[in-house]
């Protein structure tokens, strides 16, 4: 198995997975995170490639990895254009054709934008005569700007994607969460908490049909902290680590001391039950009852038991995977990106 390291490149923090993936076979050896320098991304941009270059390399020797062969996977949420289309049965050339006559010119993408699409929902499963398909476009700059870190960084990168495709690549594959076997007749929830972006994705039947991102992150939590109650970054970091800032007797009392945080909860509570509600309204007879927590901000704690108590349903942060041709793998919420994106089709 040939030996794969994939790098999961967010705002504050590069996750890293060392492992490899044949013939439906998951392996992840060892996982590593490292904080990038302030100035290296920029809204999600390359600022400094030196900056970037630096990060990827040291968090290679953290992980004891000198190959050259690397995945790369990144959120773009502010940059990437994603739609949901619904084109007629066609050859791949005829569907080719249509997929970006319709970015072209309804989404008004750029001739020279990399377009990928995927198909998501068929008619067996909607009450369409249309296959849906989920399509992509992003700018070549935009990616050619990481290709180039990599580069840099003395690495051959072999493919890069959106977070997105590879959650759709980890529904794919995996039999299991947390040792809870996936029902076929119900579709399954997880939640990426991280630095900028809350992304809800939900999956059925081993596909992911449903996604949504959510301009709130864990990031915000220092910001509130750091202006309303003045508080240094290094107290920040270990309140985080130790707060439990969702205690139910808590939230809810004046006594409170973090009680600034409240709009925050009460508003990020707000938006994910709003993509619960307009997912219902679609997918009415594929029920969501479980769902998993994930991204370095879902360790804070008592993060998914607040959940579970607002959505009502059994919400776990995500600790282990499994997948029909794979031993169960102990993970760690902050890898799942980087993990998703070692499963290559």
């Amino acid at each position: 198995m040939k030996k794969i390291v994939s790098i999961d490149i967010g705002s504050k923090n590069l996750h890293v997975a060392e492992g490899g993936y044949e013939k439906g076979k998951l392996v992840v050896n060892r996982t590593e995170s490292y904080g990038i320098h302030e100035g290296s991304l920029a809204n999600e941009r390359v600022a400094s490639q030196a900056d970037l270059r630096e990060a990827i390399q040291f968090v290679l020797k953290l992980c004891n990895y000198n190959d050259k062969n690397a995945v790369v996977t990144m959120n773009a949420a502010e940059h990437a254009i994603i739609k949901e289309l619904d084109f007629p049965k066609a050859k791949k050339k005829e569907l080719d054709s249509m997929v970006r006559n319709e970015m072209f010119q309804v989404h008004n993408i750029m001739a020279t934008d990399i377009i990928q699409y995927k198909k998501i929902l068929s008619p067996a499963d909607s009450d369409s005569n249309l296959d849906r398909y989920r399509v992509a476009s992003i700018s070549e700059d935009f990616v050619s700007s990481y290709y180039d870190a990599l580069r840099k960084a003395g690495l051959k990168p072999l493919s890069m994607d959106l977070n997105i495709n590879a959650i759709d690549k980890l529904f794919e594959w995996t039999d299991s969460f947390n040792g809870q076997e996936i029902e076929k007749d119900e579709a399954t929830l997880l939640i990426d908490f991280g630095h900028s972006v809350t992304s809800v994705y939900i999956g059925s039947k081993g596909q992911a049909i449903f996604y949504r991102h959510i301009g709130m992150g864990s990031g915000e939590i220092d910001k509130i902290l750091a202006g309303d109650l003045l508080i240094s970054p290094e107290e920040i970091k270990g309140l985080k680590a130790d707060k439990y800032f969702f205690d139910p007797s808590i939230i809810n009392s004046d006594e409170d001391p973090y009680s600034v945080l409240r709009p925050y909860f009460y508003r990020l509570s707000d938006e994910i039950r709003k993509v619960l509600t307009f997912y219902r309204g679609r997918y009415r007879n594929i029920p969501v009852n479980r769902g998993y927590t994930f991204g370095n901000g879902s360790q804070l704690n008592g993060y998914s038991q607040f959940w579970d108590i607002n959505l009502n349903m059994p919400i776990e942060p995500l600790t282990s995977l499994k997948g029909k041709n794979s031993g169960e793998i102990s993970v760690n919420p902050s890898h799942i990106n980087a993990i998703a994106a070692l499963i290559r089709n």
